[in-house]
């Protein structure tokens, strides 16, 4: 981080990046200033009058998209890997095993429609993760079918209303020669 406290400044940098982290956090003002202690006035002149305050704005949420970007594939990695071993070991299950009388602990595994469903989410990730389609992102046309079916309901209401109109007993009679 390059200096951004001007000699004789009461902050310092290590005052100002806290004050970004907290906006960037709370994104209200009196909250950065109760949090820091600094008023809201200098948080406020910071923030509309500084030349580094956008700067470190985005240098600290790219930070934060960062760290949690690692957090997401963590969880992402240890749920994968709990899963794998549920698909091949099972899950603990509390049932009664009526011989002994009592409630037991007995791994069970998943059901063909469980592990069916496991599946397919893990392809349509996977598809996503390499921009492929999936039966997920597969409808991105569906706008246009559907304004499609729209206009040909619109046409068709039109055609009914028209017949009815025309078919209506007593509206229309029909003039002929007299006698």
């Amino acid at each position: 981080m390059s200096d951004l406290v001007k000699s004789g400044s009461k902050y310092s940098d290590e005052d100002r990046r806290r004050a970004v982290i907290e906006h960037c956090t709370h994104g209200v003002m009196t909250r950065v200033s109760d949090v820091t202690g600094i008023p809201t006035t200098t948080l406020a002149h910071w923030k509309n009058k500084s030349d580094w305050w956008d700067d470190l704005v985005a240098q600290v949420r790219s930070e934060i998209n960062e760290r949690i970007l690692a957090q997401n594939l963590e969880i992402a990695t240890k749920a994968g890997e709990r899963v794998l071993d549920s698909l091949e070991n099972g899950d603990e299950k509390l049932v009664w095993d009526k011989h002994k009388g009592e409630h037991v602990i007995k791994l069970v595994k998943p059901t063909g429609k469980d592990a069916a469903v496991i599946g397919g989410i893990s392809q349509d990730k996977a598809r996503i993760q390499l921009n492929l389609p999936t039966s997920i992102s597969s409808n991105v046309g569906s706008r246009e079918h559907l304004e499609a079916l729209a206009k040909q309901f619109e046409e068709l209401a039109m055609a009914i209303e028209e017949k009815r109109v025309n078919s209506i007993p007593g509206e229309c009679e029909e003039v002929g020669e007299q006698e």
